[in-house]
C-alpha cells in the first residue's frame, strides 16, 4: 500500500485500487462541513486494508465517495482521482457507475436490516444484483443465488432463498449481504463495520468467510471498523483517520505495537487490558474537531497532552519512518519508535 505520494501517480502499476487527494464536503442550509480532506492511498490485489478512527473521522465518507453513494444534493467530491484496475472513474456518471458498483467494487454495509429490503425475499434481492449486470434468465439467476448462499456458509440455501430478512438471524442476514456484495465477483470489497452487533462466534465466522473470499478470488478488501481486534486479525495495513485526514499508516503489527502519531497511541490506550479489575478505562479528553472549519494545522493538537508550539502554528507534512519501511505519520512531536504503553 502507498499513502499520500501524489508524485508517484502511476508508479505502482500493480495497484488494484487507488484514491488520490480525495476531498468530500457536505452543504446544508448554507453551511459547509469538510468531511474528508486530501485522502490518498492505494491497495494491491490480495491485500486487506483496515481503516480506523473515531465516529466522524471520515472513514465511511471516504468509501461511500469512492462508490459515489453520497447524496449529490448535499455532498461534493473535489480534487479527486479514483482508479480500479487502472480505470479512472472519478468523473463517471451515475449510469457509468453501474459498471463499477458490483462488477468492480462490492460493498458490505454496516447494518443488514437497513441495507436489505424487508418486503422482498433474500432470493429476489440476490438475483436482482445478478440480472442487472448479466444476460441470464431468472431461473439461471436463482441457481446462481443458491450457489452464493451456500458459498457464504448458510445451510439449505434453496429454502433460505424464499425467506425474508426478518426470518433470518443476524449472522445469516450479514452473510446474505456478503453474498450480494460478491455476486458479481468484484475486484474490491468494502466492508463497513461488517461484524457490528454480532456475537463473538458469528463475528469470527464472518471474518473467516471474508478472508477465504479474498484469498480465493485474489481480490482486495477494505474493512472499516472501530474494533482494533477485528482490524488486527484481518488487515495487512492500517490507516488511522482523524478530522477527515489520514494521520498515520503502516503494516498492522508495526503500527499497533509501536504507534508514532499521538492520536493512534491515545486510541490504543483506551483499549481494555487483560486485567481491568479496579482499573478505569482511559479516555481521550476534549471534543472532536469542528468539521465546519477546513483543517490546515493538526486537528488533534487541542486534545493532545504532548503537543508542542509547532502543532498550533505550522502545517505538518507526512513523515516517513526510517526504522521500518511503510510507516508514515502526520505529527510534529511523534511517539518515540518502540514505545508502547497503555498511557498517552
Amino acid at each position: 500500500m502507498e499513502l499520500n505520494q501524489p508524485e508517484a501517480k502511476h508508479k505502482n502499476s500493480e495497484s488494484l485500487f487507488e484514491i488520490e487527494n480525495l476531498e468530500v464536503s457536505f452543504s446544508r442550509a448554507g453551511v459547509e462541513t469538510f468531511a474528508v480532506n486530501g485522502v490518498s492511498f492505494s491497495l494491491k490485489a490480495g491485500e486487506t486494508l483496515g481503516i480506523v478512527g473515531e465516529s466522524g473521522s471520515g472513514k465511511s465518507a471516504t468509501c461511500l465517495a469512492a462508490m459515489k453513494l453520497l447524496p449529490s444534493t448535499i455532498a461534493h467530491i473535489k480534487s479527486s482521482q479514483m482508479r480500479i484496475d487502472g480505470l479512472e472513474f472519478s468523473a463517471f456518471s451515475e449510469r457509468q457507475m453501474r459498471d463499477i458498483r458490483g462488477p468492480k467494487i462490492g460493498m458490505i454495509f454496516q447494518d443488514p436490516m437497513s441495507s436489505l429490503n424487508p418486503v422482498l425475499s433474500v432470493g429476489v434481492q440476490i438475483t436482482e444484483a445478478i440480472t442487472a449486470h448479466q444476460n441470464i434468465n431468472r431461473q439461471e439467476a436463482e441457481a446462481e443465488a443458491v450457489k452464493l448462499i451456500s458459498k457464504v456458509g448458510i445451510p439449505q440455501p434453496a429454502t433460505i432463498l424464499k425467506r425474508y430478512p426478518h426470518e433470518l438471524s443476524g449472522g445469516m442476514r450479514q452473510r446474505i449481504v456478503i453474498a450480494i456484495a460478491i455476486a458479481l465477483k468484484p475486484r474490491l470489497i468494502i466492508a463497513d463495520e461488517p461484524t457490528t452487533a454480532l456475537d463473538p462466534t458469528i463475528q469470527s465466522q464472518v471474518l473467516e468467510l471474508l478472508k477465504d473470499i479474498i484469498k480465493q478470488s485474489n481480490s482486495a478488501l477494505i474493512i472499516i471498523s472501530h474494533d482494533f481486534g477485528v482490524v488486527a486479525e484481518m488487515a495487512d495495513q492500517i490507516l488511522v483517520m482523524y478530522g477527515g485526514k489520514i494521520v498515520e499508516s503502516g503494516p498492522t503489527e508495526s503500527l499497533l505495537n509501536s504507534p508514532r502519531h499521538r492520536y493512534t497511541k491515545a486510541l490504543l490506550a483506551c483499549l481494555p487490558t487483560g486485567d481491568m479489575h479496579g482499573k478505569t478505562l482511559h479516555s481521550i479528553e476534549g471534543e472532536p474537531p469542528d468539521m465546519k472549519l477546513k483543517p490546515s494545522l493538526c486537528s488533534f493538537a487541542p486534545r493532545c497532552t504532548n503537543s508542542i508550539p509547532a502543532c498550533m502554528i505550522d502545517p505538518c507534512d507526512m513523515k516517513h519512518d526510517n526504522v521500518e519501511t511503510g510507516r508514515q505519520y502526520l505529527c510534529h512531536n511523534p511517539v518515540e519508535y518502540g514505545v508502547r504503553t497503555n498511557e498517552y
